[in-house]
């Protein structure tokens, strides 16, 4: 399984790179003294990213050419822990090699794009596998899988928000169970809930946190609702292709577009038959209807299942599934949801189609199995074509040469003035995958001279600004500044500076 993993994209290894927010991390721990002081930086985003520190920070320890296959091997380490759970431990859900092979072929092929593919920037999107792993492994006779459980969900609790999301059915499991072993789980997750509310309030009070994710007002609730339906259902059941198909056409024809002034552009540019003209105003008329009639269906199939569902399954799998999906998409930007935030959500559905071969060996199933059959063909079928839009290499457009991390060095090692450039780049539109980064003043960049990125941030540790915060109190008027990334143009832009390099 790991194999597989490599072989969608063996060039993560022949030709590492580091990814997007990976060369701000790497630029900012590369001018620390010791690498472990990288875990104490009071950095962007507000809230704790321990796996995604780790991976640059031990990439500053080997020699700077092997530094991005560093942080690629810990996205692969993060990526294989749910692969180490399935076919290393037992649970009734996994206990034999067929349902290990599965359920690991389902996350691998079925959950996943390349958004998240062997990279430390995105692992945060992968630990809630695990967790979810853990919370539903009712198995736990063993001392040593409990002591492996207990770190890694502190580990994912320190790296991940959505685990930190994910908490609150933990609790529920130990008022149910009382089980010692569900205390544990608890105990960790209220230390690691103080840990990342701690850095959360001091990034805060230091004017250093993420963009306003709940402008409920600039929402609109027709797309959200179609995006719901698109990166949590019909995405894992069947496929990329398909969902963004489906979310296309509700933001076509369900949404505030001016439909009449689009008939009156095609009519203009081109002589389209009266019958084709007819079609899109009809399906104009049936798509919010449809959407509607879908969302009924969806909650009418979620009552059934809630009914003949056992009490774990009711609480750890079909309401985490409904709990999760709304809230990330909610929490999301411009709660418009993603297929990144969509991989536990996808996971989960589909591993409780799993389930119910296994409670109900003796019936038929032929839904369950036909769904998994689908989603594991139509995965295997776009496991590259998933990672297309993420990787230089094209289909029938023009192919841009992305950088390749040791001719930036080179350059950077005769003129140490030159900012070497990293992933992503500069892509043509290829086929129905759309350009990316067409404004080269966007391309990411690494200063191997001076962590700009961290000046930009004040150069503080966390630990001392906490305890600054703590001596001047914490302020109830917290001047907020909204951080981004101004790549190779300085890194980093905040509020008024921002507004001037837009100008």
């Amino acid at each position: 399984m790991v194999s597989l993993i490599v072989l969608r994209y063996p060039n993560f290894v022949f030709k590492p790179r580091f990814w997007a927010e990976e060369a701000v991390y790497f630029e900012i721990f590369y001018s620390l003294d010791h690498w472990w002081q990288s875990f104490n930086l009071l950095i962007y985003p507000a809230y704790y990213l321990f796996l995604s520190r780790l991976g640059p920070s031990l990439a500053t320890v080997f020699p700077i050419e092997y530094a991005p296959l560093v942080t690629s091997f810990v996205g692969l380490i993060v990526l294989s822990i749910p692969l180490l759970i399935i076919f290393y431990t037992d649970s009734i859900y996994w206990s034999t090699i067929k349902s290990k092979l599965l359920i690991s072929s389902l996350y691998i092929f079925s959950s996943t794009t390349g958004e998240v593919w062997m990279t430390s920037t995105n692992v945060g999107f992968i630990v809630p596998v695990f967790i979810f792993l853990i919370l539903i492994d009712e198995n736990l006779i063993s001392k040593a899988k409990r002591f492996f459980y207990n770190a890694l969900l502190f580990i994912g609790a320190i790296s991940s928000p959505i685990a930190m999301l994910m908490a609150p059915f933990f609790y529920i499991k130990y008022f149910i169970s009382r089980e010692v072993t569900s205390r544990n789980y608890c105990i960790i997750l209220f230390f690691a809930a103080l840990i990342q509310m701690a850095h959360y309030l001091t990034a805060s009070h230091f004017g250093m946190v993420a963009e306003d994710r709940l402008d409920i007002g600039s929402w609109d609730i027709t797309t959200s609702l179609g995006n719901l339906l698109a990166y949590n259902i019909i995405f894992p059941l069947f496929g990329y292709f398909i969902s963004l198909l489906f979310r296309e056409f509700f933001a076509l024809f369900a949404i505030g577009l001016d439909l009449e002034g689009v008939l009156e552009s095609i009519n203009t540019s081109s002589a389209l038959s009266p019958n084709i003209l007819f079609l899109i105003e009809f399906l104009s008329k049936i798509a919010f209807p449809v959407l509607c009639i879908l969302l009924l269906t969806v909650i009418y199939v979620v009552f059934l299942l809630m009914s003949r569902a056992t009490l774990n399954k009711k609480i750890f799998v079909i309401s985490l599934f409904i709990y999760l999906s709304l809230v990330l998409n909610g929490l999301s930007l411009g709660a418009l949801g993603g297929f990144r935030y969509s991989l536990i959500t996808a996971f989960i559905l589909l591993f409780y189609l799993h389930s119910m071969l296994i409670d109900y060996p003796d019936n038929k199933n032929y839904i369950a199995k036909i769904l998994l059959s689908c989603s594991l063909i139509v995965g295997v079928l776009e496991y590259y074509p998933r990672l297309h839009n993420y990787v230089p290499d094209t289909f029938v457009a023009e192919e841009i040469q992305w950088p390749n991390w040791n001719d930036e060095l080179k350059i950077w090692q005769e003129n140490n003035t030159y900012l070497p450039k990293v992933w992503p780049y500069i892509k043509n539109k290829d086929s129905i995958y759309p350009a990316r980064l067409k404004n080269e003043a966007n391309i990411f960049c690494i200063d191997l001279n001076h962590p700009k990125n961290w000046e930009r941030m004040g150069f503080r540790y966390f630990s001392s600004s906490f305890n600054e915060m703590l001596s001047v109190g914490i302020s109830n008027d917290i001047n907020k500044q909204i951080v981004h990334y101004d790549n190779c143009r300085g890194n980093i832009i905040i509020n008024g500076e921002q507004e001037s390099l837009r100008q």
